[in-house]
């Protein structure tokens, strides 16, 4: 799984969590090329800020540009809007350039170069409720969190 270590030192000196870890194959548009990208992928909670933290394989993506050039640190911002189509217009009108699109876990999203202005990426991401229903019962297991068991499997969510 997923880099336990990092998780748990979130967990235990920033009281994020806790961590649901899964392994996904994304299907991205990276560069103009379709190229899927392997991930293993941990998210948790510190109060209503989702924590991500993401592992990809050693293709070429926005992830491995981003360890390649910038080492382990934020990756990018995420915005829910409720108009998808409309929140990517704005940013493309903006002059952000697309870094890559998608179908990721939990939805579509789209990633914008930002880092000149923000120091980071921007991702817009389109959340079906389904994914909502996840991401609400991830947010509620950190409010009602002891601080056991910080590593949980992805799959306690859809119980």
């Amino acid at each position: 799984m997923i880099q336990p270590a990092s998780a748990r030192r979130w967990a235990h000196d920033l009281r994020v969590g806790p961590f649901f870890i899964g392994e996904y194959k994304i299907p991205y548009l990276y560069q103009g090329v379709e190229r899927p990208v392997y991930v293993k992928f941990a998210g948790g909670y510190s109060g209503s800020m989702l924590i991500e933290l993401v592992q990809p394989d050693d293709g070429p993506s926005v992830f491995r540009d981003h360890l390649n050039e910038r080492g382990e640190s934020l990756h990018h911002m995420q915005t829910r809007p409720a108009d998808f189509d409309t929140e990517l217009a704005l940013f493309k009108e903006a002059g952000y350039a697309s870094l890559a699109t998608g179908q990721i876990p939990g939805g579509v999203a789209e990633y914008f170069d930002t880092y000149a202005d923000y120091g980071c990426g921007l991702k817009v991401h389109y959340f079906p409720e389904r994914s909502i229903g996840l991401l609400s019962r991830m947010e509620d297991a950190h409010r009602t969190w002891d601080g056991t068991r910080p590593i949980r499997s992805w799959e306690e969510l859809d119980a």
